[in-house]
């Protein structure tokens, strides 16, 4: 199992892969975008996941921010 602390880690990571992904998304080249498009649904799948066991883990008093706050901090 992951720490809070590896947890929110992840859960940036993977948040600026999807950033950089929605960007080849916009991408003239039509390959590009595509591709860009399929492993978006897979990463919006691992986000989910990675939400899920953060807030299953986070607790009210703990030295980690809430779910919520973590992605106001990109």
């Amino acid at each position: 199992m992951f720490s809070l602390s590896e947890l929110a880690t992840l859960i940036r990571l993977v948040e600026k892969e999807g950033i950089v992904l929605y960007e080849h998304i916009q991408s003239d080249d039509e390959c590009i975008s595509n591709d860009a498009a399929d492993f978006s649904v897979h990463i919006g799948l691992i986000a989910g996941k990675l939400q899920e066991l953060y807030e299953l883990e986070w607790q009210e008093g703990s030295n980690h921010l809430p779910y919520n706050k973590l992605l106001e901090k990109l």
